[in-house]
């Protein structure tokens, strides 16, 4: 039985009477294994002259499901629903994400907008391009530009510039300041320990000193390590009895890492030593 031969299933023809190709409706070496299948005209973009291409599965060129295997150059202009099973987004935008999901890899381009949801991603490397807008979590960036922050946690800024903006710093790494006091004694020169050793990669942060001379006229001098001259020197001073020092830093004096606080007589005395200071890892 012959397939139909009403329009549409039935070639068109130009001012010359040839007629259009044809195609045979449904899948090539089954539906038309008698002969018996319905043909179309086949369109034809008149720009370049290829052949329309559709996905004959699903019926039409916006299909409503199925699966696009591979597409190898192209663009697809939206995805209103579905998954993104797997593949790579080398270059271009990727403009709106309406659910949740989770992109691996954006090797260059722009992710605008996560429309609803929270966009996670789990691993991998934004090498360059533009993220612009992050409204909680962390990003650490190595180089690039990061144009708006409205809440999170900038980890480390290495190399680079901010224009614009507030920075808080917190120079405050812990809540509880450490207080240490004595009366030293010494008949000529002596050295004793405020705050042992710091530790490799821990530093002292002091924030206030007082010396106060009982007696005598001793030579009292509070010090980060032993040199008893230079910048390692907190407070010093030749003092009556009853006279003495105060000092208060803000921001904190910090020492270098595996750092001792310590203080230091020269000659015969008698004075009380407070200090104020923590140990921080930085």
């Amino acid at each position: 039985m012959p397939g139909s031969s009403i329009p549409p299933y039935v070639a068109h023809f130009d001012s010359n009477g040839v007629p259009t190709m044809l195609g045979v409706v449904g899948t090539q070496g089954t539906s038309d294994t008698a002969g018996t299948a319905n043909v179309l005209p086949i369109a034809i973009n008149p720009l370049t002259g290829a052949a329309y291409v559709e996905d004959l599965s699903t019926g039409g060129a916006n299909p409503t499901a199925g699966t696009l295997d591979l597409l190898k150059a192209g663009t697809i202009t939206s995805i209103q629903g579905g998954t993104l099973n797997a593949g790579t987004i080398t270059t271009g935008s990727l403009s709106n994400i309406a659910t949740l999901g989770t992109i691996q890899n954006l090797n260059t381009g722009t992710l605008a907008v996560v429309a609803a949801g929270s966009h996670v991603h789990t691993a991998g490397t934004l090498t360059t391009g533009t993220l612009q807008n992050l409204v909680s979590g962390s990003v650490v960036q190595t180089a690039g530009t990061l144009t708006t922050m409205i809440a999170g946690t900038l980890t480390a800024l290495a190399n680079g510039t901010i224009t614009a903006g507030t920075i808080r710093q917190q120079w405050q790494p812990v809540n509880q300041v450490t207080s240490f006091g004595t009366l030293g004694t010494a008949s000529g020169s002596l050295f004793a320990t405020i705050s042992g050793t710091s530790g490799a990669g821990t530093k002292h942060m002091i924030s206030g000193i007082s010396i106060v001379e009982e007696s005598g006229t001793a030579d009292v001098r509070v010090l980060i390590g032993s040199a008893i001259v230079g910048g390692s020197v907190l407070a010093a001073g030749k003092f009556v009895p009853s006279a003495g020092i105060v000092r208060d830093f803000n921001p904190p004096i910090e020492s270098g890492t595996n750092s001792e606080l310590i203080y230091h007589f020269v000659g015969a005395g008698t004075a009380y030593i407070t200090c104020q200071y923590w140990k921080s890892i930085l």
